[in-house]
């Protein structure tokens, strides 16, 4: 009796990036209930093995673990474009901190739809999403609502802004305490602890945002729900000297001194570790969240990946925020994050193009504790792929090295299909009523820069035909 697929796809190069780093030339994908049944090379017998409701045939295209973005800000695809030019604070001062007290339920959905389409075109499938857009009480539930109406796979990392320390021209008038803080953390957890998509993280946001007996809850709070905690550390100096001045110590053993660290804990950014924070990171199994575009677009300095790498410490890619960024393609993180480690080495076999692809797949996965469930593509894995067809990008064709062409070449024009547990979310290149989000998300940018008097124009000049 024959097997039963919902998906067969056949005659791809499939980079599976599991533990034997096998490349399957002339593959097949078996896919059954949202997860891989089967993978493996072409056979004659497989017409008689399985019976699919679909086949897809993937000849001279590749398939492609859905990339795992660590660290985003969906909120922020409203403020593409604005600050620039500028180092982090003054970034945040110009921009950021104007714009969040006007943030309401609605332009917090429509704009991490509009990041969420950004992301799959690109072929990501999961995204961190740290969410410090707390101004008003329950918004993290609106990051929920896009993820599931796009179907794609995210984490909120529900994160904590301290609102009294913000310029008295930008405060909010809702000031979340730390007490506050923990409870919709549990409550947002309790929400989703049964979605088959949805997971939350906690995310002290940066290290003078909580007080010392915040940061020890914090550890508390992710081991009694089970959750993953994400932190910005030392995306510049400033961390450092504030921890020094109040704690006279560094950030990161001031982390580990509160029981922060551990083997679920995450860093982003990491720019301005010392050897012994590196260390710190590594004893405890810690994992690093690198931002490459970001870090070059604000000045921050560059991350010592390879070093990292090179002593063991679990390094993923991410594209953070659209307003540091103004994007979220992991493709062109891809790119970045091998080019930026080469230039700073002065040496072209540092962080070579495989490397980058881990670290958007596999080491991502592992990043949020899910690398049993995604990240490659092994038999009983969740089916999380994208298809790539190179015949569709210019900038690919002539092809010779799949893997090269990916991190070097390739463009989101070439991203086919994505699939998350089994469901296309991008079909032909098209994702549901993408016009609309986009056309929505403009209108409320318009609507939130305009309130916050922000760029140069009073409304949205892109606007729905009457």
């Amino acid at each position: 009796m024959k097997i039963h697929l919902d998906l067969l796809l056949i005659n791809a190069f499939i980079l599976t990036m599991d533990q034997s780093d096998r490349q399957i030339d002339g593959g097949y994908l078996g896919i059954r209930q949202g997860k891989i049944l089967d993978v493996g090379v072409m056979r004659e017998d497989l017409s008689e093995q399985y019976s699919p409701e679909e086949v897809i045939d993937c000849s001279g295209k590749i398939i492609v673990p859905g990339f795992i973005s660590t660290h985003a800000h969906l909120f922020q695809s409203l403020l593409k474009g604005l600050g620039r030019d500028l180092p982090l604070l003054e970034w945040l001062n110009s921009s950021i901190i104007k714009a969040l007290p006007y943030y309401d339920e609605e332009m917090l959905y429509m704009a991490a739809k509009a990041g969420i389409c950004d992301n799959i075109h690109s072929g990501t499938t999961t995204i961190v999403d740290f969410q410090y857009c707390h101004v008003k009480n329950n918004l993290d539930f609106a990051v929920g609502a896009a993820f599931k109406d796009l179907g794609v796979r995210g984490v909120i990392a529900s994160s904590r802004t301290n609102g009294e320390k913000l310029p008295s021209s930008s405060a909010s008038k809702y000031i979340e305490s730390e007490e506050q803080f923990f409870y919709s953390v549990e409550k947002l957890t309790a929400h989703f602890r049964n979605n088959p998509l949805i997971n939350t993280a906690i995310a002290p946001c940066i290290i003078w945002d909580m007080s010392e007996d915040g940061f020890r809850n914090t550890r508390r709070m992710a081991d009694a729900l089970h959750i993953p905690v994400t932190m910005h550390v030392l995306e510049t100096l400033d961390d450092d000297i504030f921890c020094q001045e109040t704690y006279g110590t560094d950030t990161v053993s001031f982390l580990e001194k509160c029981g922060v660290l551990g083997p679920d804990f995450s860093a982003v950014h990491a720019v301005h570790l010392t050897d012994k924070s590196m260390q710190q990171l590594y004893e405890y199994g810690s994992s690093v969240s690198h931002c490459p575009a970001s870090n070059m677009i604000l000045g921050s300095g560059q991350a010592r990946v390879p070093d990292m790498l090179e002593m063991g410490i679990n390094v993923a890619l991410a594209c953070d925020g659209a307003a540091s960024n103004d994007n979220q393609d992991m493709l062109e993180t891809l790119k970045i994050a091998s080019l930026l480690h080469k230039l700073e080495s002065r040496n072209p076999s540092v962080m070579p193009a495989y490397e980058s692809l881990k670290s958007a797949t596999i080491r991502g996965a592992r990043l949020i504790g899910q690398d049993d469930r995604i990240g490659s593509l092994e038999i009983g894995k969740e089916a999380d792929f994208f298809i790539y067809n190179p015949k569709s990008d210019s900038g690919c064709m002539p092809l010779h090295d799949p893997v090269a062409a990916l991190v070097y070449s390739a463009g989101k024009q070439g991203i086919e299909s994505v699939f998350v547990h089994g469901n296309r979310v991008l079909s032909e290149g098209v994702i549901d009523k993408e016009t609309s989000i986009l056309e929505s998300a403009q209108q409320q940018a318009g609507i939130l820069i305009e309130k916050a008097g922000l760029g140069n124009f009073k409304k949205s000049w892109i606007q729905r035909e009457e």
